[in-house]
C-alpha cells in the first residue's frame, strides 16, 4: 500500500532544501507522472549537512524531507552521514499545495537592508513569485557596509546573483544616479532567507530575488500579459463609508467606471469555468515606490507602462508595509488567501 505523506506543514520530519533531489525526475517519465520513484541517494549541500549533523544531530535510519526549490517535496531516510556530509536515500515525492496558482511579481524600490530582509521573508510566507528591488530617485541611502564597500574587490565580483527566469536585469540607460545600484554583500544571506521561509510556510518553489539598475530596467522585465498596478501615494483614496453603512470590498482598488473591475482584472485561478483562452493565470505585477515617494516624472514612465494606479488608503505606510499589504491585497482578489 502507498504510504501517505504527511501534510508539510504539519509534518514533524525535519524538512532540509536539497536542489539536487529534483534529478530523480530529469530522465523518469514514470517518476514525473506518478510521483513514485525508484530509491535514489542524493547529498544534502553542504550547509544543511552541517544543520543536520552539529544541530539536529540525525543519524542513520532517520526519515527527512527534502524539498528542490522547484515545486516538489521528496521523502526518505539517511543513508549514510560523515564527518560533513549527509547521503538520504529518497524513496517517493509529492508536489507541494502551497505553491499560489496565480504568480504575483513585486517590484520594489530600493530599502535599507533589514527592511529588505523583512519583506523576502514576509513576501515568501504570503506567496509571491517574484521579488525585485530597483533604485529610484528618492530611495532611502544605503551604508557602505550595505553597498559591499567594505568588502574586497574580489568578494564583489564573486558574489552569486540569482535572477528570476521572468525578471532579467537589464542595463541602465544612463538613468542619473542609479548606475553604481549593487547586489548588497548579504546577497546570500538573501537566500538563506528564501530558504528558511520556504521551509516554514510549506512551500517547495523558492520565490526568485532579483536586483534591476535603474526603473526603466525594472519596467521592461515584466511579463507582456501581466495585469499592472502601481500602489502610489498620489493617488487619493475613495471616500470611506459612514460608519453602518455597507462597505464595498477593496473599495480603494475599484478602478474607474471605464476600466473593468478586479474581477475580471484579476480572474480567479480555481474557478470552475476557467477561460479556454487562458489556461495558465495571467501574472500580476506590482510596483512599490520608495520611502520618499515617485517623482512625477517616475510615476509618469509607470503609468506609460501600462500600470493602474491605486491607492492603500490615507496612511503613510513604510516601503516594505505598503509592498506586503499590496501583495496580500493581490492574492486575496486572485483567490490565494482563502475566498476573494
Amino acid at each position: 500500500m502507498k504510504r501517505q505523506p504527511d501534510h508539510p506543514r504539519r509534518s514533524s520530519t525535519r524538512l532540509f532544501y536539497c536542489p539536487d533531489a529534483a534529478r530523480a525526475f530529469r530522465d523518469d517519465a514514470a517518476a514525473r507522472e506518478t510521483r513514485v520513484i525508484a530509491p535514489l541517494d542524493v547529498d544534502l549541500p553542504p550547509e544543511e549537512s552541517r544543520h543536520a549533523l552539529h544541530v539536529l544531530r540525525l543519524g542513520a535510519g532517520e526519515r527527512v524531507r527534502l524539498l528542490d526549490g522547484q515545486g516538489v517535496f521528496y521523502e526518505g531516510v539517511i543513508a549514510e552521514v560523515g564527518r560533513s556530509r549527509v547521503s538520504v536515500r529518497i524513496d517517493h515525492s509529492f508536489p507541494s499545495d502551497a505553491e499560489p496558482l496565480t504568480p504575483l511579481i513585486l517590484l520594489v524600490a530600493q530599502l535599507k537592508e533589514k527592511a529588505a530582509e523583512l519583506l523576502i521573508q514576509k513576501s515568501v510566507e504570503l506567496g509571491v513569485g517574484e521579488l525585485a528591488f530597483f533604485p529610484a530617485a528618492r530611495s532611502v541611502p544605503r551604508s557602505k557596509r550595505e553597498r559591499g564597500e567594505t568588502a574586497s574587490p574580489l568578494s564583489r565580483a564573486l558574489a552569486p546573483i540569482h535572477e528570476s527566469p521572468t525578471l532579467k536585469s537589464q542595463p541602465s540607460n544612463s538613468e542619473p544616479g542609479t548606475s553604481d545600484f549593487e547586489p548588497p554583500k548579504s546577497r546570500k544571506r538573501w537566500d538563506r532567507i528564501v530558504i528558511s521561509a520556504s521551509k516554514q510556510c510549506g512551500r517547495a518553489r523558492l520565490m526568485s530575488v532579483g536586483i534591476h539598475s535603474c526603473l526603466d530596467a525594472a519596467l521592461h522585465a515584466v511579463p507582456e500579459d501581466a495585469t499592472r498596478f502601481v500602489f502610489w501615494e498620489g493617488k487619493a483614496p475613495k471616500p470611506r463609508n459612514l460608519p453602518g453603512t455597507p462597505s464595498a470590498r477593496c473599495e480603494s482598488l475599484r478602478p474607474q467606471s471605464a476600466i473593468p473591475d478586479l474581477e475580471s482584472l484579476i480572474p480567479d485561478p480555481r474557478s470552475p469555468t476557467p477561460d479556454a483562452r487562458s489556461p495558465v493565470p495571467r501574472p500580476i505585477c506590482a510596483v512599490i515606490g520608495p520611502e520618499g515617494g515617485f517623482t512625477e516624472e517616475e510615476i509618469e514612465r509607470v503609468r506609460r507602462a501600462g500600470f493602474l494606479a491605486r491607492s492603500l488608503g490615507p496612511r503613510i505606510l513604510r516601503a516594505e508595509t505598503a509592498a506586503l499589504a499590496a501583495a496580500a491585497i493581490l492574492l486575496h482578489e486572485a483567490g490565494e488567501l482563502g475566498d476573494p
